[in-house]
């Protein structure tokens, strides 16, 4: 799997077998190593599509840790870039 990569990076360009091969490597071993998180996997792009922008202060990650008067669902300033999205699922 690496010498995929590398020559990848080293070519600017990937044959489809070959990138086929890399990202069912990198899915499986996402799955493996993540397998309590079905829901994950099954994302529709309508779910993409209505994800949540949220704006956190700079220096700051976590919701737990944000200052009290800090409103994540609103931009800081016009034209904001989001700092993540949330995508909320159905839990089904």
């Amino acid at each position: 799997m690496n010498l995929i990569f590398k020559t990848a990076m080293k070519e600017q360009k990937i044959g489809t077998r070959k990138f086929a091969t890399y990202s069912h490597y990198t899915k499986n071993t996402l799955i493996i190593s993540d397998r309590n998180r079905k829901g994950v996997y099954n994302l529709k792009n309508k779910d993409v599509r209505d994800r949540i922008p949220l704006y956190f202060p700079p220096g700051y990650t976590d919701f737990n840790k944000l200052p009290e008067d800090w409103n994540p669902h609103e931009a800081p300033y016009p034209g904001a870039e989001p700092t993540v999205y949330v995508i909320q699922l159905s839990g089904i």
